[in-house]
């Protein structure tokens, strides 16, 4: 009973696992949940929001306090004493009495001493530096945030070009099985004609490597689909992933939105300020100016001023703890206000200040090398979108006249006027067609998925 329970558990256990199904849509929650690259550059964004709070942190004062305790086994002050005659003597006076004794004035230290102080600094003179600093944190931020939202838009356009990709060559693989059916059927039909002497073995080694050929091609598409598959689960986190598990939606992009919009207007979408990978690069350039700034203020004699308080006490009892401690303590409040600046380091401050605008100059350099390549990504994506399109219409021409040509052949052998090898010749050629017109489409969807990322026009 309990082997047979266990079997049914498995059973419904296995049956709700394989015949789980995924959309375009549900696989992009799931990379968006899963993603390790998301994760990480989420933990980026966090530090720096952290850094952004430490450069905050440099408006408000900094509190130190120190406490120390010490046992004197030989006190450097030991008690005082005198005689009451020199007491008299020093007043004047004479002693009715032989002899008064001595007087003790002071007991000595006590062997322990107790040091605590409490030290209170408020930066007042930065020149503007926390300000800058805090600047720069916050546009880091920024810019970790757009990292963020650009590769969910990277991320995602890879994956609808990923499970395009893994439709098609699906696709492919069915074609190619009846394709080799088809030159099985040939082939043997040859060999037949071979030995009755109507064909010779070179056009039958022909159809023999064509076979070859045909499981060539099978087993690189699913090489290439193993690739795509190991692809898609490590970004989604989904384990075991498999082609059938993938639901396609019904209707294929052909890309016909992007070319009525024509390329210069797609270079100037792409093109725009507003564009994230564009904002990221400015962004970066006005933290390299602020660098800049902080640099220049922090230069040679030019000084950083702090008020500090400082409260400490000394003395033989614990404070707030034995008996007497106020009578006996050496406690003192001191204010001051200090200017701190540096006068030479053999170079290095004036070196830091030429590096920052050096990255200025780099930062301004990078902006102009980001927007170039965004042109010529759209340029190449948009050429190869319109090559796709033109070659597919050709193909799907050419599949119809073979479509055309596998008809009338049939028609012929209905009246014996046409052979079955005629007919396979004719349906070969016809399936050939349309595995170049999957691979076509392959293409067709890469250079969409570019142009999705670059232009964000179906974010």
């Amino acid at each position: 009973m309990r082997k047979l329970v266990l079997s049914l558990f498995l059973l419904l256990f296995s049956s709700l696992v394989f015949s789980s199904s995924y959309s375009y849509g549900d696989l992009r929650e799931e990379m968006v949940i899963n993603s390790p690259e998301l994760r990480e550059l989420e933990l980026d964004y966090s530090l720096t929001k952290l850094e952004e709070k430490d450069a905050k942190a440099l408006y408000h004062p900094t509190i130190d306090y120190s406490i120390s305790s010490s046992y004197l086994f030989n006190p450097p002050i030991g008690p005082i004493t005198l005689s009451g005659e020199d007491i008299l003597s020093a007043s004047g006076l004479s002693s009715p009495t032989p002899s008064v004794g001595y007087i003790t004035l002071y007991d000595g230290m006590e062997n322990t001493l107790y040091n605590a102080s409490l030290t209170l600094t408020q930066p007042v003179l930065t020149w503007g530096k926390r300000g800058k600093a805090v600047d720069i944190y916050k546009a880091k931020g920024e810019i970790d945030l757009l990292k963020i939202k650009d590769r969910k838009r990277s991320l995602s356009a890879a994956l609808f070009s990923q499970l395009s990709a893994i439709r098609h060559m699906d696709n492919i693989l069915i074609l190619l099985e009846e394709l080799g059916s088809k030159s099985q059927e040939l082939l043997e039909l040859s060999e037949r004609a071979g030995e009755a002497g109507f064909m010779g073995d070179e056009d039958i080694i022909l159809l023999e490597l064509e076979l070859i050929e045909a499981d060539r091609a099978k087993a690189e598409i699913e090489k290439e689909m193993d690739i795509l598959l190991s692809s898609v689960s490590q970004s989604t986190g989904i384990a075991a992933l498999d082609s059938s598990m993938i639901i396609h939606p019904e209707s294929e992009r052909s890309g016909e939105e992007y070319l009525l919009l024509g390329l210069d207007e797609l270079i100037r979408i792409a093109s725009s300020p507003m564009q994230d990978s564009l904002r990221m690069a400015e962004k970066a350039k006005a933290i390299s100016e602020l660098d800049e700034s902080i640099k220049k203020r922090s230069q040679y004699g030019i000084p950083d001023g702090a008020i500090q308080a400082t409260l400490s006490y000394g003395g033989p009892r614990l404070p707030f703890y034995e008996i007497g401690w106020m009578q006996k303590d050496d406690w003192s409040l001191t204010l001051s206000f200090a200017l701190r600046s540096n006068l030479w380091d053999g170079g290095k401050r004036k070196n830091d200040l030429d590096r920052t605008r050096v990255e200025r100059e780099k930062s301004t350099v990078m902006l102009d090398s980001a927007k170039n390549s965004i042109i010529k990504s759209t340029r190449d994506a948009y050429s190869n979108l319109e090559y796709a399109n033109k070659m597919i219409g050709l193909l799907e021409r050419r599949y119809d006249s073979y479509l055309k040509i596998t008809d009338i052949r049939e028609i012929g052998e209905s009246h014996g006027q046409r052979g079955r090898s005629d007919i396979l010749l004719s349906q070969i050629n016809q399936i050939r067609t349309e595995i170049e017109i999957e691979e076509m489409k392959i293409k067709r969807v890469e250079a969409i998925a570019i142009l999705d990322y670059l232009t964000q026009i179906n974010d």
